[in-house]
């Protein structure tokens, strides 16, 4: 039975909420390395695997991440500490931001992604632990949709949502960001980036971002006429057809990044964006949702946003190589058994399978990476560099324009108003009231 088939027979329950919360109180960075000081010494006898699994729940819990363990960070959910820590080292803040928590298994999807593609890479982590504080904190709780089978057998997932490194000073101001999903060489290049760029003085720093933009630019220039070029007459000159194809390609991908700021937030305020449509602005983790989304919603998917697939996918090719993962990455997702139990990966058909869908897997984050490099990331470099705001303002103009989950949206475009359901009052439920719970 296919997955949509899977989907009418079973039951769909969709929760808002984050769920039970890990005691943030009392972490401390000296506890958290002590416990992986004593899980690389227990882990190297290899013998007592019950007390390996705990000192991994004590590390997460004490690193403020799910999956700390792998990657070694430490993650303060305090901004006051991270910026005291900040001005203490002399270093700048990584602040994510993101759907649901950072500690749990069903945080948003791209926040999963970079639980193991980012910061389980080991270049990644020591990049991060060594020039950076760590800071995340919950835009809001991430819908978690739990599909019954009716015979003892569920499948949880996520619904919709998108997160963004944010780049701050030691005081908390946003200097630079990098929104969605990104390979491990892509997102290190920019931790290089982020590294130098903080170190400019402050009057400087403006003329330098927008040299890094010019720089951005004839990256994406050449990217787009490497593909052109494939076609191309001897010599090298694009000819007309594929110019036209670059022209295209620069408008349909502007029109993936929701377009003009002002169309985007007229859009927003006048009605709430399907999840359809936010879902699709990430890819890897459209793949998982968009399947669900529409018998959910019960609305239809509209028409593919990519009109020419090939030509993405060209595209996403010419990027392969930073999106793919190191050993470090690919051993703690074998290690979550991604392809159920009916099919263990420490078999040869289980290891195939595993790789095959690594390999797709990381195709889907180079496509995330085109899109997300070159047209959402400038457009929040372009809000820094002529709308300088603080903090809260900038994400939400980011949730709001960018991921189009603006906030005074409830329901995250999940609750369609003109489609019929047959349930009363749409199928929502309530917190119970005070009184109730009485």
């Amino acid at each position: 039975m296919n997955s949509a088939r899977s989907m009418l027979v079973g039951v769909a329950v969709v929760v808002f909420g984050l769920g039970a919360s890990a005691a943030e109180t009392n972490r401390s960075r000296q506890r958290f390395e002590s416990l992986l000081n004593r899980l690389d010494e227990v882990a190297a006898d290899a013998v007592d695997t019950a007390e390996v699994a705990r000192l991994r729940e004590a590390i997460d819990a004490e690193g403020g991440q799910k999956y700390a363990w792998k990657s070694r960070l430490f993650w303060h959910t305090d901004i006051e500490e991270a910026r005291a820590e900040a001005r203490q080292r002399q270093v700048p803040i990584i602040s994510l931001r993101l759907l649901g928590r950072l500690t749990d298994d069903l945080s948003c999807a791209n926040s999963r992604f970079f639980r193991t593609a980012l910061y389980a890479n080991r270049e990644v982590s020591r990049t991060l632990r060594e020039r950076f504080v760590l800071h995340w904190s919950s835009e809001r709780p991430v819908p978690v949709l739990t599909v019954d089978f009716g015979d003892g057998r569920s499948m949880k997932r996520t619904v919709t949502g998108n997160s963004i490194h944010y780049l701050l000073d030691a005081e908390g101001r946003p200097i630079d960001a990098l929104p969605g999903m990104h390979g491990p060489r892509s997102f290190q290049r920019w931790l290089e980036f982020a590294t130098a760029y903080h170190r400019q003085l402050v009057a400087a720093r403006p003329a330098v971002l927008r040299s890094e933009m010019r720089r951005q630019q004839g990256e994406w220039d050449q990217l787009l006429a490497s593909v052109g070029r494939s076609s191309a007459a001897p010599g090298g000159a694009v000819p007309a057809v594929a110019a036209e194809r670059l022209r295209a390609a620069r408008a349909e991908l502007e029109s993936l990044g929701t377009g003009a700021g002002d169309r985007a937030a007229q859009r927003a305020v006048s009605a709430p964006v399907p999840a359809e449509r936010a879902v699709r602005l990430a890819v890897p983790k459209m793949i998982l949702e968009v399947g669900i989304i529409p018998h959910l919603t019960l609305a239809g998917l509209p028409a593919e946003d990519v009109k020419d697939p090939e030509f993405w996918r060209q595209l996403s090719e010419r990027v392969l190589d930073d999106c793919r993962l190191d050993a470090s990455s690919k051993e703690l997702i074998a290690m979550q058994r991604p392809i159920g139990p009916a099919a263990p990966a420490t078999d040869s058909t289980g290891e195939a399978e595993l790789a095959g869908m690594i390999d797709r897997f990381e195709r889907n984050v180079a496509l995330d990476t085109v899109r997300n490099r070159f047209v959402l990331q400038r457009r929040v470099r372009d809000w820094l560099l002529n709308e300088p705001m603080d903090f809260e303002s900038l994400n939400e103009r980011v949730y709001r324009e960018l991921f189009l989950t603006p906030r005074d949206d409830a329901y995250l475009g999940l609750l369609p108003e003109d489609v019929y359901s047959g349930l009363e009052n749409g199928g929502l439920a309530s917190p119970p009231t005070a009184d109730e719970r009485q």
